[in-house]
């Protein structure tokens, strides 16, 4: 589960400066102004990726609108979100990268974890998204395993790096192998600890 990540935490370090410089030739200087670039809780408007001729920032809020229109969806499961007529759309031709520097996560004593990747490089989070009403995107979520299941028993779904393109065209029908890549080979157990406050 993820219920908030870590986009930046150097809000003018050169790639975000590029996403940013990016996006200001599509959209309206007060979107702009709105976007979260640090520690991104749902409803928050962030960028994600996307594929045009290449890997592309888009604009979204997240979390896609429940289907009652009450609330949102932050996460999605990754097992069933094929099988699901909610969210088989999206899988099948609506999916994103949600890149981030790490991810937080609250163990059963409400303690606050980051969880980082083993070397600091960008952690890649698959989603899933809608256009409409407003860009909205998910987090896919799976299984945890080893010492991370001792603090949740779900984690965002990470993609290689050098996998980001594929799943971005591809992605419906790689979710089994995803799932497959060892936790270890792409996170450490815990980079960041601090007391929770919500």
């Amino acid at each position: 589960m993820c219920g908030r990540y870590l986009f930046s935490q150097n809000e003018d370090d050169e790639e975000t400066r590029d996403w940013m410089e990016e996006l200001s030739k599509e959209e309206t200087s007060e979107t702009l102004n709105a976007v979260s670039l640090g520690e991104v809780r749902p409803s928050n408007l962030t960028p994600v990726l996307i594929l045009k001729e290449d890997l592309h920032p888009k604009i979204m809020r997240w979390g896609l609108p429940k289907w009652d229109d009450k609330g949102i969806l932050i996460n999605t499961r990754s097992e069933t979100a094929l099988s699901s007529p909610l969210f088989k759309q999206h899988v099948q031709q609506r999916r994103c990268i949600v890149k981030a520097e790490g991810f937080y996560e609250w163990d059963i004593h409400k303690n606050k974890y980051l969880i980082k990747s083993k070397n600091d490089k960008k952690l890649y989070m698959a989603g899933i998204y809608n256009d409409e009403p407003i860009p909205s995107f998910s987090i896919l979520t799976r299984e945890s395993e080893g010492e991370f299941a001792e603090i949740h028993n779900r984690i965002p779904l990470l993609i290689p790096e050098k996998y980001a393109r594929k799943y971005l065209r591809d992605g419906a029908v790689l979710l089994d192998d995803l799932r497959k890549i060892p936790l270890e080979d792409l996170i450490i157990q815990v980079s960041t600890f601090q007391t929770s406050l919500f």
